[in-house]
Parts: structure tokens; sequence; C-alpha cells
């Protein structure tokens, strides 16, 4: 039996269905993996069948999120997902009633910007819009707290903090600063450096080891024995990391599978420092050296963009359709952003600055969906703005915390 869409809903996925497969009686993920009826949509699994089903943002939700309206089948169509983030599937125990209205992509997300800034050992994590309005104070604490990282659907953020006792924890909170709750709460140990997966089911951090664990804080499994000397990044299955270890003197980009028990492979093992590794969501990790080079996750078709140069390039990050890297260099003497194609060529200087001094320059540090170039500007070892700039180098904006001068940390939100 097929659920009648709600009204409101069915006139929103008109706009869809012409790229759907052929009609069936609910929409299951095996067939149509963008959950592109609605903005918003991700895949989730409905334990009671076993079928991955689509659900979509709706605040009204005590996880912010309900299963479709449209197609879903009778005895979820509707209802409130139950755990988001252990993506179990249930219904909740205040389930909405049926062919309930649910958010069809109203709520901002894929412009917002998370980042932290204040001063030493007392620095807050901050949410933004990409042009500086908006300005919400997420951690709001005497404590330190850094390192943000977004969940899949943009509603929440996991960040580090040391309110409890002194040492790090890794505490999730919605991106309305409600909600807040420790998810470590170690009292002998360091919880810190969380990385959000793509799909929003496993937080990877650094603690007792490298391990990941489930948003709620159970399931701690670890990553490797091998110990990241630097930021790691998800591959887009959400199975592996890639990170720089230190072998045995200078660091070279491994990656782990998890679960697995192998190995971490070595996929550069060039003899030369190699760092900020980057996952395009397919086959290639981005990373650099003093050049800009490519690699496939298995170690094969490594690239080197930019041979022979005489300058250095730094923090690569891709752009939405994997067609272009935009990094930070120093060709012009300054540090500042830069593009090229992800197939090598010549690279252009998005960005100007004039900036003096040591510790100063302009660092990439993300990219958005729309191609909009995020990097912390520094003016020097302690002092720096987040900046946003249009990929063609138009339209920068740059802004702080209240009152901060210490902008650092700063990440796009990852929306469906």
């Amino acid at each position: 039996m097929t659920a009648r869409p709600h009204p409101a809903a069915a006139a929103v996925a008109l706009a869809f269905i012409a790229g759907c497969p052929s009609p069936r009686d609910f929409i299951e993920c095996v067939d149509d993996t963008s959950c592109g009826r609605m903005v918003g949509g991700r895949c989730t699994v409905n334990d009671d069948t076993g079928h991955q089903f689509c659900a979509y943002p709706d605040m009204a939700c005590p996880t912010g999120m309900r299963w479709s309206d449209l197609d879903v089948e009778d005895s979820i169509s509707g209802q409130c997902v139950a755990d988001m983030s252990m993506g179990d599937g249930g219904i909740d125990a205040t389930d909405a009633p049926p062919d309930a209205p649910i958010n069809d992509g109203t709520i901002p997300c894929a412009l917002k910007v998370a980042f932290h800034d204040g001063p030493d050992n007392a620095r807050e994590v901050w949410i933004a819009n990409h042009d500086g309005t908006g300005l919400i104070n997420v951690s709001n604490d005497a404590a330190d707290d850094a390192n943000a990282t977004w969940s899949a659907d943009g509603m929440r953020l996991a960040f580090q903090s040391k309110r409890n006792g002194g040492r790090w924890d890794i505490y999730i909170v919605n991106a309305d600063g409600s909600g807040l709750t420790n998810i470590t709460n170690t009292p002998t140990a360091d919880e810190t450096s969380p990385v959000w997966s793509p799909d929003g089911q496993r937080i990877a951090f650094l603690g007792l080891g490298f391990n990941v664990m489930y948003p709620n804080g159970t399931g701690i499994a670890p990553v490797t024995s091998r110990s990241p000397s630097g930021a790691f990044t998800w591959a887009p299955s959400n199975m592996q990391i890639a990170f720089p270890s230190v072998n045995p003197n200078i660091p070279d980009v491994f990656v782990a599978t998890i679960g697995s028990g192998a190995q971490p492979v070595n996929v550069t093992n060039s003899g030369t420092a190699e760092t900020n590794p980057t996952w395009w969501p397919g086959p290639r990790i981005a990373y650099s050296t003093s050049d800009l080079h490519t690699v496939n996750g298995d170690g094969t078709g490594a690239t080197n963009l930019t041979p022979g140069t005489q300058h250095f390039e730094y923090s690569p990050r891709w752009s939405h359709d994997g067609q272009t890297i935009f990094f930070t260099s120093n060709e012009q003497t300054n540090y500042e952003v830069h593009r090229i194609a992800a197939t090598g060529g010549a690279a252009t200087r998005v960005l100007d600055n004039t900036l003096t001094g040591a510790g100063s320059g302009d660092w990439v540090v993300d990219v958005s969906t729309d191609n909009r170039v995020l990097f912390e500007r520094r003016t020097s070892f302690t002092a720096s703005q987040i900046g946003v700039v249009n990929a063609d180098g138009s339209g920068a904006v740059f802004f702080n915390g209240t009152a901060g001068t210490n902008a650092r940390g700063a990440t796009f939100a990852r929306c469906p």
C-alpha cells in the first residue's frame, strides 16, 4: 500500500519526479541514492525492514529529521526518525502524525560557516552566514572551545572543549546553540580534533589513540595504531581516512580502512614531507609538499600538478565538482589564494593581498558547494579573520567572532 502524499509536499515533489526511477511503493535509497526529491534529504536505515529510506529536515522533530511523506511505506511515512546520530531508523517516542508536513529546504545551511575565535585558552565556537551576518556563539563558556566540525545535515556541530575539569572532551551542539552534550567525558584523557564523516554516522577523533565513534559517544573503535601528525580527512565512502604520519622522520600520507584491522597504506612515500591531505568526493586525494600533488586512494596515479616551481603550495581544497583545486601559494611573494585545474596547468591567483610580516597570508581552509572559497586572513601569528571570496576573486568579505581577533578553524556546513 502506498502512503498518500501530503499536499504541501506533493507540489515540491513534482519538480523532481521527472528524474526519478519508475514509480515504486516507497523511496528506497538503493533506487534513489541522492534522495533528490526534496532539499536536504539523506538516506538512513529502518531497522524493522532493513531498507534504506529517505529522511528530510524538520526542526519539529527531536532529531531534526522526518521520514519522507511522499512515497514512504505507511508504517513510517511522515514520522520523526528516532536517532539520526545512530541512523537506526526507528520512530521517536513523540511520533508526529502520518503524512505531517516536512521542512522543504527553507532552513539555510550550505553557506553557514563555523569557526573558533577568542583569546588563547578562552576561545569560543561561532556560527555565521558566509557574509559574517547572523553571528551565534554556540559554545558560550569561559573555558577553551575549538575545532568545530559539521554534521552531514548541517544541523549540529561537534567540537572540543576544556569546560569539564580542564581536560579536552568532545561535545555536540545544535546549530542554534541548544542541546549541548558531552559525548566523551573521560576524566583521565583528552579527546580532540573531531572530524564528522560525510554520512554523519561517525566521528573520527584523537584520544587514547586514533579512533572513531558514533555521534552519541558510543561504539569507540580504533582507526589504526599509527598516529596522525596533522589534520585527517574522510573518504566519500565513509570507510577510509587519509592522514599524514611521520615515517620515520618526515610525514607521508597514509590511508586507513576502518574496521579492517589492516595496516594503513602509505600512498605517497616519496622521501619528502607530505601534508594537508584532502579527499574529493571521488577517488583522488590532494596533498602538498613544496608542490601540489594528487594521488588515488590506493596509491596509484600520483601526479605533481606544479612541477618545477620555485615557490610553495599549501592547503589544497577541491571544488565541489572535482575540476578545480584551490590552495595557498607564495608565487607572488605573499601567501595568497590560488586555483588550478585538477589535471594541472597554469595556476591563477584568486585574491591579491599586500600583507607583510611573519605569519601573514591568506590560507585556504574550505570550498562551498557553489565554489566560494573560505580562508583565514592571517596578519600575524596571533591575529586573523575569516574570509570568504568567490572563485573569480570578487565579493571578498571578512569577519570575526564578537570582539575576536584570532579567528581560525573555519569550515562550511556540509548539507545534502
